[in-house]
């Protein structure tokens, strides 16, 4: 009986470690996503893709990558295929009065925080020099309100791998 119980115990630490929210996720051909409050990895649904595209001018072509979801929290990560980081931070700092943007000095990654349509939205894209491709990885909290640029960066360290 206590083999059984022993047993079973290790069998559900097992399970709740593989299904951790430290579990890492992977997008694109080499980047990881970190979940940090919970956010499970959602199936693109045609409401999730509206959703997604409400970010971006339409003529931007900026895929849909990885949708994630927790109860505060929405993760979009997206591609751009045909803009490199200046001309994206160019056009994007153009939606809806952003708030806060600031391009790095070596024009490799950016930060954009503003309102676009009645969302508060925290966008970082960065180039990845691994996979040759430029993500862009939209945040929107449920609280829907400004976030310090400084505690914005702090996130994206713990959840962005490259």
């Amino acid at each position: 009986m206590l083999k059984q119980i022993f047993i079973a115990f290790f069998l559900i630490g097992i399970s709740v470690n593989v299904f951790s929210q430290d579990a890492l996720i992977r997008f694109g051909k080499t980047q990881k996503f970190k979940p940090l409050h919970k956010e499970t990895e959602k199936k693109i649904t045609p409401i999730a893709y509206k959703a997604y595209s409400k970010l971006f001018i339409d003529s931007m072509e900026v895929p849909l990558n990885r949708y994630f979801e927790s109860d505060s929290l929405l993760v979009f990560i997206g591609v751009s295929f045909k803009y490199n980081i200046e001309k994206l931070f160019s056009l994007l700092s153009n939606f809806d009065n952003p708030v806060t943007k600031v391009i790095s000095p070596k024009k490799d990654f950016f930060f954009i925080q503003g309102y676009c349509a009645k969302a508060f939205v925290n966008r970082y894209a960065y180039y990845s020099k691994k996979d040759k491709l430029t993500y862009i990885v939209n945040y929107t909290f449920a609280a829907n309100k400004k976030m310090e640029l400084a505690d914005f960066e702090k996130i994206i360290n713990q959840t962005i791998i490259k």
